[in-house]
C-alpha cells in the first residue's frame, strides 16, 4: 500500500497540465539565408506563410537576427508581422522583420518562373528542335521543359557485392 506522500505525488502527475504553462526555451534554430526559412515554414507546415514567403517577399538583406524586405503588390498588410512571430517561435529569438525602401531580389517565384522562361527559350531555339518542330508541326510551341534529376549514386553494398563476384569471360558463348 502506497503511503500519503506517493499518492499525492501520482495524483499531481496525473493531473493535466493547464495551457497556461509552456516550454521554458524553445531550441535555437540558426538560419543563414532565406530559403532555409521557407524550409523551416514548410517543415512547419505553415504552407500559407510558405506561399506568402515564396510569392510576396523580395529579400533586401537576410542575416542573423535581421530581415528586410520589398513586399510584392498583393502581399497582405501585416505580413512582417506575422514573419516576426514566426521566426520568435521557430528559432527561439527574436528578429528584426522590417519593410525596406530600397528594391529587393526577385522572389522565389519570380526566380523560379525566370528559369522556366529561360529554359524553354533555350530549347525552343536549339537548331535541331526547331527542326523538328517546323516538319513535324509548324507553329508549334513547347509549353514545358523537364529536367531528369542526376541518378542516385549506386549503393555501395552493391559495388561490393559486384566486386566479389567472379569475372566473366565474354568470349564464352552461353
Amino acid at each position: 500500500r502506497a503511503g500519503p506522500v506517493l499518492a499525492a505525488a501520482r495524483e499531481i502527475a496525473a493531473a493535466p497540465v493547464p495551457q497556461s504553462v509552456k516550454a521554458v526555451a524553445a531550441p535555437v534554430i540558426r538560419l543563414s539565408r532565406f530559403e532555409d526559412l521557407v524550409a523551416l515554414a514548410a517543415r512547419e507546415r505553415d504552407i500559407v506563410l510558405q506561399a506568402a514567403l515564396t510569392r510576396n517577399v523580395r529579400v533586401v538583406r537576410f542575416e542573423d537576427g535581421v530581415l528586410e524586405f520589398q513586399p510584392a503588390a498583393e502581399a497582405a498588410p501585416d505580413l512582417a508581422g506575422l514573419i516576426g512571430k514566426r521566426l520568435q517561435e521557430w528559432t527561439g529569438q527574436r528578429w528584426m522583420v522590417a519593410v525596406a525602401a530600397g528594391e529587393g531580389a526577385p522572389t522565389i517565384r519570380e526566380r523560379e518562373d525566370a528559369e522556366v522562361a529561360a529554359r524553354l527559350e533555350g530549347v525552343q531555339a536549339h537548331p535541331h528542335v526547331r527542326a523538328i518542330l517546323d516538319r513535324i508541326a509548324p507553329g508549334a510551341q513547347i509549353v514545358d521543359v523537364r529536367v531528369r534529376p542526376p541518378e542516385a549514386p549506386a549503393d555501395p553494398l552493391d559495388a561490393a557485392a559486384a566486386e566479389a563476384l567472379p569475372p566473366v569471360d565474354e568470349t564464352e558463348d552461353f
